[in-house]
């Protein structure tokens, strides 16, 4: 009879993470290496995308606002990838228009969407669920 891993722990399972913000995406990749997870990282969606295309992942965690390739073409972009990683997706702030961004990416299929300041026990959940 096969065993399955515990919920908390997906064997194997590899995260990208995407900020043009050097110290978040440190700050996240931290977080999760520190559970086990093996990480990529990306400094925006073009830099993601050309990631993805040779190496498989099982879950994205990305800014909506980045240069040149933002968090919502990345989500539509996902679309296209199998099999396709869901996504978590993380607005700048609590402003207007950042719940406009949090709300269009739920629309394009984020898994779960929030804004900065994120804390680490509400994303290690998360990461952790979906990769269960």
């Amino acid at each position: 009879m096969a065993t399955s891993a515990p919920a908390h722990f997906a064997p194997d399972a590899t995260v990208m993470v995407v900020d043009g913000d050097a110290g978040r995406r440190r700050q996240v990749a931290d977080w999760l290496r520190s559970a086990g997870f093996s990480v990529l990282l990306a400094g925006d969606g073009k830099e993601a995308l050309a990631s993805l295309s040779r190496t498989p992942v099982q879950l994205v965690i990305s800014s909506i606002q980045m240069p040149h390739v933002d968090g919502l073409e990345l989500l539509r972009a996902l679309q296209a990838v199998r099999p396709r990683p869901p996504a978590i997706m993380v607005a700048a702030g609590q402003s207007d228009i950042d719940h406009i961004y949090c709300r269009s990416a739920k629309a394009l299929g984020a898994a779960w969407t929030a804004a900065w300041p994120i804390q680490r026990p509400d994303l290690m959940e998360k990461v952790q669920a979906l990769l269960a």
